[in-house]
């Protein structure tokens, strides 16, 4: 009945129980803020009808399950934070359709897998925290795509491989985080192009 509904903001309180799936019948939802609270069980795939949200804010939460592959139909999303919970699973490749988002935060969760290639299709994307999780595999080419960002943050995690020379083309980068991972090879000479780097750890 609240189909008119817009901006649905419940964080910060000591709500618990997981998210009704119901919630996807509030189609005018633009920005829905439950972080900072104890819910648990897994995101319902109906968060996938909610295509007019531009941000989605879970983060700090007791959140399982895997990511589900509908929430890659919130084209019109701008943020999405999904922070500090007990996520699994991998990064679903259908997130390559948010092709608006500008942050997304996955960190400290055991979100595990390969970075997908789609990744590259983020291309307004300024802000990427995917700390402390599981993550393996090499950086896919495709990251160098990201020419708008201006964080990456991806230290603790599994990932291995050398690092992809093009990187220097991430000409935007502040700062650049990918220490305590299983990367071999040497420094790509092109990180000198990163001029406007501030924070580089490796």
């Amino acid at each position: 009945s609240l189909i008119g509904l817009q901006d649905l903001y419940l964080q910060s309180n000591q709500i618990t129980g997981s998210i009704p799936s119901s919630l996807g019948s509030l189609i005018g939802l633009q920005q829905l803020g439950l972080n900072s609270n104890s819910i648990s069980g897994s995101m319902p795939s109906s968060l996938g009808s909610l295509i007019g949200l531009q941000g989605l804010y879970l983060q700090s939460n007791k959140i399982a399950g895997s990511i589900p592959p509908s929430l890659g139909s919130l084209t019109g999303l701008q943020q999405l934070g999904l922070g500090s919970n007990s996520i699994t699973g991998s990064i679903p490749p259908s997130l390559g359709s948010l092709t608006g988002l500008q942050e997304v935060n996955f960190w400290n969760n055991q979100i595990a897998g390969p970075i997908p290639s789609t990744i590259g299709l983020l291309t307004l994307l300024v802000y990427m925290d995917l700390d402390t999780n599981l993550l393996t595999s090499s950086l896919p080419p495709s990251i160098c795509c990201l020419t708008g960002l201006t964080q990456m943050i991806l230290n603790t995690n599994s990932i291995t491989g050398p690092l992809p020379d093009c990187l220097g083309s991430l000409t935007g980068l502040q700062d650049l985080y990918l220490q305590s991972n299983q990367i071999i090879g040497s420094i790509p000479s092109s990180l000198g192009s990163l001029i406007g780097l501030q924070d580089l750890y490796l």
